[in-house]
């Protein structure tokens, strides 16, 4: 990685050297080793040292700290132990991602404290050079007892002490100096009356004790620090939160909460963050881009070389000559991220066309590749357009599963916003023309662009919704309308065979008990028929929730406790909805079987039936042809009854789809609201962060296309004008507002539907029923 990015730091970090060390430490050359009894060794005293280091960039992992500094007084005795711990770290996860600062805490004359910090990579030869210049009796420093012994001052005054070391050419430019500017205390420099050493200090920073930032400071010593008050100094000194961890249990480490951005571990880096605090030191976790491009790969394009970029999450600047490349570049990436003017033209700018044809000529044409890395919400995405796949581009995901995805689902997946720099230039020119607000909040804040896109989908779904509904009340008017025409036919049938028997002569009682006895046989077999349709469909069903459902969840997990009742819950759950559905299945089979024997059984009751009513109706010869048409009717009585059994349990299923509708119709409106009230909040953040200089003006349900469209395809035949049309209808917005307008459109054209498919029906079936009637004969 070459660029600043922000880390999670912790500068004050003391080690169990430190003699106010709270808690156990690891062994000292000579001291009894714990559990064993024995006199440690320097092996033992290594040993230890090891695993306290492990343990403690472990603590710096779990608390995300990126950067720590050992702080030890006047000794760096640890700091080799760490480094070999974080190699040791890194060789099994090349991922991980910790830089130590070796570092000091001095007590300079007059009981004064700083911190000192050297690069990452300076060298123990030249940090031991660093002590000996500072006076530091390196002779005295016992480095295999458990503890440093009592810190003496320095025989310098805190703003000599970079002189001192500057004199000594391998350090100079190789550490940075944090004075003590904490608030209260016997060491910090900003006691009443230090202010001609603060003065004459060349520091830019300095550290503050934990628990105090620069918000907890008095108003005095925030003016000490501003630069503004001349008898203190000139220069800001910015005050930089510490936590002074030197605890076992590692409480404090990282609880200072402070990030730097900083692009590589060294004193240089950081003076440069105190110089630009504004943007480059954080009290509070920096808010990242939640989509960001993190690497550029470009292999065989005719233009560029081949190109392996990384890439910031926060700015880049691509610099270069006329003909360099920039905006070939920036174009082949918006081509990776599916908004290129290859695939999406962009009207408005004057160079579309030949940006079009430089990712045809210059990539597409040649076989290249553009391969993107990506982060979105902390996920790792990498994105490939090239040849293999027609230039469709391919996802792989952060489980190392790869997706063909369409280009429309790419730029669902990944919201951006993609202007070239002659597209801007363009922008400008067109001065105070309109631009749509979507388009400017990516710059605003990505999550903005992604809730906008969230909105116009969910918009869009619920509009199928509601054309769903609309679908579902017209079938159910069909429904209604069959049903009535049903209903009539089946009584006309019903007159015409009453009034054909009427014509017959009189039965016997046996007869008409033979008779009779067919009619109630014929309305139970036709309930039995709707019966047996619904045993398959039931057997039918638990076939088929047997076969979705029966395919346990993995619920698998190294967790104790509550993780483990759940997964017992569920499993019991599971095995209960195994067994119960088989018994269920087995059950039901046995009983349709069953079923299915006694309707073979009635079946030939029923037949029997039909048959001695038939052999009634035939003995009258004389008025064979009437009973005939007797038989026929009956039947066509039947299928009528059966299908109207049908058509009702369709209804009955269906609901209430009026209502269906409404509740449709009423999420779209509540979208829609949530979107204007959205759109209007997004547009006061524009304006206010560019300080007026864009005029954000909402016009609400201003986009009226698709209701003209609509109109205009059901107002063609009527044989008005279209110019009228659109005039009233402009009208008509202008007067009551285009919800209430769409809404009545809605609702008239929902009025004349039903009275197409049910009114003109009912009036049709009256017609039907006159005819039957007038054939009847008297």
């Amino acid at each position: 990685m070459n660029y600043a990015s922000w880390r999670k730091c912790d500068f004050q970090v003391h080690t169990p050297r430190d003699p106010n060390w709270h808690g156990s430490r690891p062994v000292g050359e000579g001291e009894p080793v714990q559990g064993s009894g024995s006199v440690a060794t320097v092996e033992d005293v290594d040993d230890e040292r090891r695993q306290w280091s492990e343990n403690f960039i472990e603590q710096c992992a779990t608390k995300g700290l990126q950067a720590v500094a050992l702080t030890d007084h006047h000794e760096m005795v640890m700091v080799t132990h760490v480094q070999e711990a974080i190699e040791a770290r890194k060789r099994a996860d090349p991922k991980f991602d910790i830089w130590l600062f070796p570092g000091m805490e001095l007590t300079a004359k007059g009981g004064t404290q700083c911190l000192i910090l050297f690069d990452a990579d300076v060298a123990e030869k030249w940090r031991m050079q660093a002590q000996a210049a500072l006076g530091i009796a390196l002779a005295e420093i016992d480095a295999n007892a458990a503890k440093a012994s009592k810190v003496t001052q320095l025989d310098y005054s805190y703003p000599d002490i970079a002189e001192t070391l500057d004199h000594v050419p391998g350090l100079r430019g190789k550490y940075i100096v944090l004075p003590n500017v904490s608030q209260g205390g016997s060491h910090t420099v900003l006691k009443d009356g230090a202010h001609k050493d603060f003065s004459r200090t060349p520091y830019v920073g300095g550290y503050l004790d934990t628990g105090q930032t620069i918000d907890t400071l008095s108003a005095k010593n925030q003016t000490r620090l501003s630069g503004k008050d001349s008898t203190w100094s000139q220069r800001h000194v910015y005050p930089l939160p510490t936590s002074d961890s030197r605890s076992a249990d590692f409480m404090a480490l990282g609880a200072n909460n402070t990030w730097i951005k900083i692009a590589e571990p060294t004193a240089e880096a950081i003076r440069q963050a105190f110089l630009g605090h504004q943007s480059r030191i954080r009290i509070e976790q920096p808010k990242l881009p939640s989509f960001a491009i993190l690497k550029a790969e470009i292999q065989d394009s005719s233009i560029l070389e081949t190109t392996d970029l990384f890439l910031s999450p926060e700015f880049n600047a691509v610099i270069g000559g006329r003909g360099s490349g920039k905006s070939t570049f920036l174009e082949y990436v918006a081509f990776a991220l599916g908004r290129s003017s290859y695939e999406m033209p962009r009207e408005h700018y004057s160079g579309t066309e030949r940006m079009r044809d430089l990712i045809s000529d210059t990539l597409v044409s040649r076989s290249g590749r553009i391969s993107l890395d990506v982060q979105l919400d902390n996920a790792a995405f990498r994105i490939v357009r090239g040849p293999e796949d027609g230039y469709q581009p391919r996802i792989t995901y952060q489980d190392k599963s790869t997706q063909t995805v369409s280009i429309q689902e790419l730029r669902r997946l990944f919201p951006a916003v993609v202007y070239s720099q002659g597209e801007l230039a363009d922008i400008g020119r067109r001065g105070a023309k309109e631009m749509h607000l979507s388009n400017l909040l990516q710059f605003v804040d990505p999550e903005y662009k992604r809730k906008d896109d969230q909105l116009e989908s969910d918009i869009k779904s619920a509009k199928e919704a509601v054309k769903s509904a609309i679908r579902a009340v017209v079938e159910n008017w069909n429904l209604r309308s069959t049903l009535r025409k049903q209903r009539t036919e089946r009584e006309a049938l019903t007159q015409r065979a009453g009034a054909l028997q009427r014509t017959l002569p009189s039965l016997s009682e046996d007869d008409q008990a033979i008779v009779a006895h067919f009619d109630t046989a014929n309305e139970f077999n036709s309930k039995l028929a709707q019966a047996s349709k619904h045993s398959d469909q039931m057997l039918q069903r638990l076939e088929a929730v047997d076969m979705e459902l029966r395919n346990e969840r993995d619920l698998s997990t190294e967790l104790e406790g509550t993780a483990q009742f759940v997964q017992r819950c569920y499993r019991e759950l599971y095995a209960a909805f195994g067994s119960g559905i088989s018994a269920l299945r087995e059950d039901v089979a046995a009983k349709r079987d069953a079923l299915g024997v006694a309707e073979s059984k009635w079946k030939a009751e029923f037949q029997q039936a039909e048959t001695k009513r038939n052999d009634v109706l035939k003995q009258l010869s004389d008025q064979r042809t009437v009973t005939e048409q007797i038989i026929k009717l009956r039947e066509e009585i039947t299928k009528h009854t059966n299908q109207i059994r049908e058509i009702e349990e369709k209804r009955r299923i269906q609901g209430e789809p009026s209502k269906q509708l409404e509740a449709a119709l009423g999420r779209l409106e509540q979208l829609n609201n949530k979107r204007d009230q959205r759109t209007q909040e997004w547009a006061a953040t524009i304006e206010f962060l560019s300080s007026g200089k864009i005029k954000a003006r909402v016009t609400l349900a201003a986009d009226t296309g698709e209701i003209r469209d609509a109109v205009e395809e059901i107002g063609a035949k009527t044989g008005s004008h279209e110019m009228t049309r659109n005039k009233e209808l402009s009208q008509a917005f202008t007067h009551a507002g285009v919800s209430d307008v769409v809404g009545q459109l809605r609702s008239e054209c929902l009025d004349l539907l039903q009275w197409r498919q049910v009114g003109s029906a009912l009036l049709r079936n009256v017609v039907v029923v006159e005819a039957h009637l007038s054939r009847t004969p008297r």
